[in-house]
């Protein structure tokens, strides 16, 4: 889901970087799905397409480029506006 190392999830998760909810009988610790998005946003930056490797965002950009709201995100970005909060 990440493409990392069990022991970079370990370190991450002995920092405090990610929180595991629980551990198993076995002490493997378990993350949620949520959990995992949010530190991969927070550290990794913006998910990738697996097929091309452009930001999945840019990869939606460029499928709508023409459209009215292409338009005005590109209109907002050359004012150096930001696109989100």
């Amino acid at each position: 889901m990440l493409g990392v190392s069990t022991k970079s999830i370990q370190r991450w998760a002995d920092s405090g970087l990610i929180r595991a909810v629980a551990r198993s009988v076995s002490q493997h610790r378990r993350f949620t799905r949520t959990e995992i998005e949010r530190f991969r946003v927070a550290h990794l930056g913006e998910p990738r397409c697996p097929h091309c490797g452009r930001s999945l965002v840019s990869r939606r950009l460029a499928q709508i480029q023409g459209s009215p709201v292409a338009t005005g995100l590109a209109r907002k970005r050359k004012k150096g506006g930001k696109l989100a909060k």
